[in-house]
C-alpha cells in the first residue's frame, strides 16, 4: 500500500468536514440541491474503504446499512466521515510498514582491520638487525604492501550515504499531491438560479380563479375503491400539484384529486364519494386562508389524526393549532420533503413499491 492511499483518504476527510454542515435535517428534508455531489463523494469514500480489504469490512458495511446512506443528510455524511476516521490509523500502519528503509551490510570491525594489517608489520620488526642491502630489499617489498590497505578505506564509506537517499523521497511524496487534488472541490451547485424558480409557481395561482367552475374538477381521477388510494385537495392547478401527483405514481398509490375552485363547501360531497381513502394532503396557498380552517378541520374529522398533511410554501403560512394536522414546508420543489412524506405514508400503512 502506497502513500497515495493514505493521501486519498485524508483529501476525502477534509471533503467530508466541509459537506457535514450543509447536509438537511429530517424534519425539514435533504439537501436536494447538493446531492449529486454528496452522491459521488460517498462512492469516492465506499472505494477508498474496499481497498484495505477484510481489515475494514465493518466501516463499509456501517456506510452500506445507513438507511438515509442514500440521500444527503447531516447524519447520513457524518456516518461516512466517522467510518473514514475509524478506518485512518489502518492505512497509516499499513504505509509505515512499506516506508521502513532497507538495512545496509555491516561495516568491517576494527578488530579485523588490524587482522589484515598485521602480517604487514611483522616483518618490519625482523628486518632490524639484517644489513643496509637486506633493509632495502625490505622497504622495496614494502611499498605495494601498503597499497590494498588504502584501496579498503574506501569501502566502509560506501554504506552510509545509501539509508538517507532512499528514506527522503519517500516521505514528501504525498505533501504536494493534496493541493492539486482540491482544486475540484468548488461548490458547482451555487450559480444554481434558486429564486428564479419561485416566480413559477406564483404565476399560475390568480389564473384558476377566473376559468375554474366550483366542483367539477373534483373527479379528474377514477374511484378505485381500495386503500391505495390517497386524496389531493387544492384550491386550483399548480405545479406542486403536478408534481405531488407524478410521486405518487411512482411510488405505486393512486392520487385522487380534488380542485373546489370558488365552492368552499364542495368537499363535503367528495370527502362522502371517497371514504376508503386514509390519508389526505392539502396544499395549501395564500388565498385558501378563509377556508383552509373549515377544510382541515372537516378532513381530521373525516379520515382520522395524523393522517392529514398541510403542504405549503414557506412564504406562504397555513393556519396553525389544528389538532391532528402534520404540516410540511418547502422552499422550491417537492423533491425537498419527498422523503419524509414517503416516511409518512408508510407510517400510515400504505405499501410503497419503488
Amino acid at each position: 500500500m502506497d502513500a497515495q492511499i493514505l493521501s486519498k483518504f485524508q483529501e476525502l476527510i477534509s471533503q467530508g468536514e466541509k459537506l457535514v454542515p450543509e447536509g438537511g435535517l429530517e424534519f425539514s428534508g435533504y439537501n436536494a440541491k447538493m446531492q449529486s455531489q454528496y452522491l459521488t463523494w460517498r462512492k469516492n469514500c465506499l472505494d477508498s474503504i474496499s481497498k484495505l480489504g477484510d481489515k475494514a469490512s465493518a466501516f463499509r458495511d456501517k456506510i452500506a446499512k445507513d438507511e438515509n446512506g442514500a440521500y444527503f443528510y447531516q447524519s447520513s455524511a457524518q456516518n461516512v466521515l466517522d467510518a473514514l476516521k475509524s478506518a485512518l490509523p489502518i492505512v497509516e500502519t499499513e504505509v509505515k510498514k512499506n516506508s521502513v528503509p532497507p538495512i545496509p551490510p555491516p561495516a568491517p570491525s576494527v578488530q579485523e582491520q588490524k587482522k589484515i594489517t598485521l602480517p604487514k608489520t611483522a616483518p618490519d620488526s625482523e628486518a632490524q638487525p639484517k644489513s643496509d642491502v637486506q633493509k632495502q630489499e625490505h622497504t622495496k617489498k614494502e611499498t605495494p604492501k601498503s597499497d590494498p590497505v588504502k584501496q579498503e578505506a574506501p569501502k566502509q564509506e560506501i554504506f552510509k550515504p545509501e539509508p538517507a537517499k532512499q528514506e527522503t523521497p519517500k516521505q514528501e511524496i504525498p505533501k504536494p499531491e493534496p493541493p492539486k487534488q482540491e482544486a475540484p472541490k468548488q461548490e458547482i451547485h451555487k450559480p444554481e438560479p434558486v429564486k428564479q424558480e419561485a416566480p413559477k409557481q406564483e404565476t399560475p395561482k390568480p389564473e384558476p380563479a377566473k376559468s375554474t367552475p366550483p366542483v367539477v374538477e373534483s373527479k379528474t381521477s377514477p374511484n378505485t375503491g381500495s386503500s391505495k388510494s390517497i386524496l389531493v385537495l387544492s384550491s386550483s392547478e399548480t405545479d406542486l400539484q403536478n408534481q405531488l401527483i407524478a410521486m405518487l405514481k411512482e411510488i405505486g398509490i393512486d392520487g385522487i384529486l380534488f380542485q373546489r375552485g370558488e365552492a368552499t363547501d364542495a368537499i363535503v360531497g367528495f370527502l362522502n364519494e371517497h371514504a376508503e381513502s386514509k390519508f389526505a394532503f392539502y396544499l395549501f396557498t395564500a388565498k385558501d386562508m378563509n377556508s383552509a380552517m373549515f377544510e382541515l378541520g372537516y378532513l381530521v374529522g373525516k379520515i382520522g389524526a395524523k393522517r392529514v398533511c398541510c403542504i405549503h410554501h414557506k412564504d406562504d403560512a397555513p393556519p396553525k393549532g389544528i389538532p391532528g394536522i402534520t404540516y410540511k414546508e418547502i422552499v422550491v420543489k417537492l423533491e425537498e420533503i419527498s422523503f419524509s412524506l414517503i416516511k409518512d405514508l408508510k407510517a400510515a400503512g400504505y405499501t410503497i413499491s419503488l
